[in-house]
């Protein structure tokens, strides 16, 4: 059976963005869901928010598509990661 995970959400303060905050957050989360046998990681990103799609495509993840989960118009993307062990 295939075990997949969510994150909300990732803020890194503005006076310490740049400086690798974020890669460091996201790796240890995906090493600790490898750790729990997680198959796959999802989260969804700001379509305007260049830096963390940026970041995300860079740690492997993928667009999958436009958000169409939520009632309001979103301007968003779901992004995958698949994690192997």
């Amino acid at each position: 059976m295939k075990r997949f995970w969510w994150i909300y959400g990732v803020i890194i303060n503005e006076d310490f963005r740049g400086k690798g905050f974020g890669v460091d957050i996201m790796n240890k989360a995906i090493n600790w869901l490898k750790d729990k046998r997680v198959n796959e990681v999802l989260l969804y990103v700001d379509k305007d928010n260049k830096k963390a799609i940026s970041l995300y495509l860079g740690l492997g993840f993928k667009i999958l598509r436009n958000s169409k989960y939520h009632k309001l118009q979103s301007q968003q993307f779901l992004m995958a990661k698949e994690i192997t062990r």
